[in-house]
């Protein structure tokens, strides 16, 4: 067996003692850091969960999570389904490990617990919209505060030119 392999079931038996200490279902959401949360995770964990046995005999659905952020839309989705696979008998769990930024923030609230390591991160809820000319995101904030500068620069330049 190649030493990947090797790794990949190491890591399985661990995910396995985490979930028998904890006594979990544990679903693992690690984004890539170049790959955010997004409205596709939304139906993805759906087929997930429906594909998937829980334990009636768990006493906690467990969320480890791993990301730089995305969608609060998304995130809100997906919190709501995860609140609804615990219902009232299981407690929602997250475990950051490392850092839950932006919609993972808001996505790690939905839990009624939350677990962090000594390096934990977990970042501003800060909305961010999409700009199709750059095909990138900027935080609302920085749109809102641009444009009132820009309508304050008018304003000011107005007053100074005779029209």
């Amino acid at each position: 067996m190649s030493d990947e392999f090797e790794d990949f079931f190491k890591n399985i038996e661990e995910v396995n003692k985490l979930e028998a200490k904890l006594e979990c279902d544990l679903i693992l959401l690690f984004f890539h850091d170049s790959a955010p949360i997004t409205e596709d995770v939304v139906d993805d964990l759906e087929f997930y969960i429906a594909t998937r046995s829980f334990s009636p005999d768990k006493k906690r659905i467990g969320v480890m999570l791993h990301t730089l952020g995305g969608s609060a839309d998304a995130a809100y989705h997906i919190g709501k389904r995860l609140q609804e696979l615990a219902g009232d008998e299981k407690e929602l769990i997250f475990i950051i490990p490392r850092q839950a930024k932006s919609a993972g923030t808001l996505l790690a609230c939905s839990s009624d617990k939350i677990y962090t390591t000594p390096i934990t991160e977990l970042g501003p809820i800060d909305p961010q919209i999409y700009v199709k000319s750059t095909g990138g995101w900027i935080s609302a904030r920085t749109a809102k505060d641009s444009l009132k500068q820009v309508l304050e620069t008018m304003k000011k330049w107005e007053s100074q030119t005779q029209i």
